[in-house]
Order: C-alpha cells, then sequence, then structure tokens
C-alpha cells in the first residue's frame, strides 16, 4: 500500500485518494489509518445490510 501511495504522489493533478473498506474490518481499517487515512462517512447503499466506511488522504 505504501509504494502504491508513493505511485500516486507523483500525480500532482490527484489531490485526494479514497477508498471504502467494511466496518467490521477493524484490522484494515487500523492498517489505512496509520498510513494517513480518515474516516469521512459511510455508505450502506452499495451491499443490502453492510456498512462501508468511506476513508481517505490528501495527495499532497
Amino acid at each position: 500500500m505504501r509504494d502504491i501511495l508513493k505511485h500516486f504522489s507523483k500525480d500532482q493533478t490527484l489531490k485526494t485518494i479514497w477508498l471504502d473498506v467494511y466496518e467490521e474490518n477493524a484490522r484494515a481499517r487500523h492498517v489505512y489509518a496509520s498510513l494517513g487515512f480518515r474516516e469521512t462517512g459511510t455508505d450502506t447503499a452499495k451491499v443490502p445490510g453492510r456498512t462501508l466506511i468511506l476513508m481517505e488522504i490528501d495527495n499532497t
């Protein structure tokens, strides 16, 4: 994941990187948070009965 973020950081037109992760996936949420992602919202419409946590990081 660090290599992916490093790759995208070279693109100065890309201001924000978004991802979503299932609410119950605490391990992934922890990993993304440790890389600088922050939780910005939720989405329940994509998968009935499951909640996605929306996360983003500024590409600066």
